[in-house]
């Protein structure tokens, strides 16, 4: 397969399954890799389209890996604690990563609770993505996440949620966890759509800082005030070569679902109280650790 930035340009998804000829066992690579995660629509299909620009790199989507299912698989899988294998996962990216010609850069919201495993199993970097959860929230609420969401399960016996056949897309159920201690369920069930999706917003960089503790080998980035000194600076950390300033503020200007993004209407004071309560620790937090390269 001549997997070239060529055969992706203008970010076509790939005419072919990537994994088809994945050989069996375990496959090691001694190659970069850098990978960038974060809550889904706060920039990563942006980055992919950034650094994809590098002559020293080849960035790609979640969409053109192609196998969103399985990578939201893995990430319930962690946050519900299931003891499962993740020697897929690590194998799927050093097949992709002998594949590509140049570093493989991998932009991916749903490898956003594996920042530990992707460091300890790769020689790589990760970048983790935020902006304003406002906007975030917004965004989600306005793809549908958790409208009318009330998983039917026993809550009493702690159990994982199985799946819900009223779901049709493996992504969409994987990737929309909920709190997993009986207390804090019942608590979740009286969140407006919006308080939910805050929640798992909360969750997943609650678990991101956590597993930063240890490591410098990270960088956290705030998209929507991404400017291009700091890319200059993210640039030197990531080793991979920049492009022109011109290049920079063209592709800033046409970021992936800029032109298609639409505000919620109006927000009642409970999703507001909701926003600020489940939202603000956490992007303080995120504001504080961000490595701000002036």
């Amino acid at each position: 397969m001549n997997w070239s930035k060529l055969y992706y340009s203008h970010r076509r998804k790939p005419k072919d399954y990537l994994f088809e000829n994945m050989p069996h066992g375990e496959i090691s690579t001694s190659k970069k890799m850098i990978f960038c995660t974060g809550m889904g629509r706060s920039g990563t299909h942006f980055f992919a389209e950034l650094f994809d620009q590098s002559n020293n790199v080849n960035a790609y989507h979640l969409d053109e890996v192609g196998n969103s299912v399985a990578d939201s698989f893995f990430q319930y899988a962690k946050w519900y604690n299931i003891d499962i294998d993740i020697t897929p996962l690590i194998n799927s990216r050093s097949y992709l990563a002998k594949l590509s010609g140049n570093i493989y850069f991998e932009s991916n919201p749903y490898l956003s609770l594996h920042v530990p495993e992707l460091l300890e199993n790769f020689e790589s970097k990760v970048i983790i993505l935020y902006r304003n959860p406002k906007n975030v929230l917004e965004s989600h609420f306005n793809k549908g996440w958790y409208s009318n969401y009330e998983p039917t399960f026993n809550m009493s016996k702690g159990k994982v949620p199985g799946y819900q056949y009223n779901i049709e897309k493996g992504q969409h159920f994987f990737g929309r966890f909920i709190p997993k201690e009986k207390c804090d369920l019942e608590n979740w069930l009286n969140y407006s759509t919006i308080g939910k999706i805050g929640w798992n917003w909360s969750m997943v960089y609650t678990e991101i800082l956590k597993s930063l503790e240890s490591t410098k080998k990270a960088r956290i980035v705030r998209t929507d005030s991404f400017n291009y000194d700091q890319y200059l600076h993210l640039c030197e950390f990531l080793e991979v070569n920049p492009i022109q300033e011109n290049v920079f503020l063209a592709t800033i200007s046409k970021k992936p679902g800029k032109a298609i993004y639409k505000k919620k209407p109006s927000w009642n004071n409970q999703e507001l109280l909701e926003l600020d309560m489940l939202t603000k620790p956490v992007f303080d937090l995120l504001e504080t650790n961000a490595n701000r390269i002036k």
